[in-house]
């Protein structure tokens, strides 16, 4: 084996690591983030003043098909804890915030510095970045594997 290639033997394996160690850093930044808002959020009722349908198309290839997926973005506006009317908004993806509509009124949570930041009430924000950890302990498992398997 040359030198050269014995310096970069490993370089696929730390990479891989790499990337699963910042997925797994990007999921857990999320997860605090929601954990915070779930903690010091302030709980309140709110008008839905607009619901935004985003749609993005993904995936597809030579055999698969394209998927879509629909974000809803629920527009509210609610008065904060102390009495100034805030405007905020939330990403989802669950089907059931389809049906929201304009004078709605809606629970939800929001950030008592950021009041921008809004969690409607049974969305909990957790499952995506536990996903994000998982998908990222997968890379680095994957890469201590080739790494070890190299060794024999």
């Amino acid at each position: 084996m040359s030198a050269r290639h014995k310096t970069f033997h490993w370089l696929p394996e730390i990479a891989l690591f790499l990337v699963g160690a910042f997925i797994i850093g990007f999921g857990l930044s999320d997860y605090l983030e929601n954990d915070e808002l779930g903690t010091r959020g302030i709980t309140t009722a709110a008008t839905v003043v607009e619901v935004r349908r985003i749609t993005t198309s993904g995936g597809g290839g030579r055999f698969r098909p394209k998927h879509r997926i629909k974000t809803y973005l629920p527009m509210v506006r609610y008065v904060d804890a102390e009495g100034k009317p805030q405007t905020g908004s939330s990403k989802v993806r669950s089907i059931e915030y389809a049906s929201l509509k304009k004078g709605d009124v809606v629970t939800i949570t929001y950030h008592p510095d950021a009041p921008e930041e809004v969690l409607l009430q049974g969305e909990s924000g957790k499952s995506g970045p536990g996903v994000l950890m998982v998908i990222g302990a997968l890379f680095c498992l994957g890469s201590c594997y080739l790494i070890c398997k190299g060794n024999k």
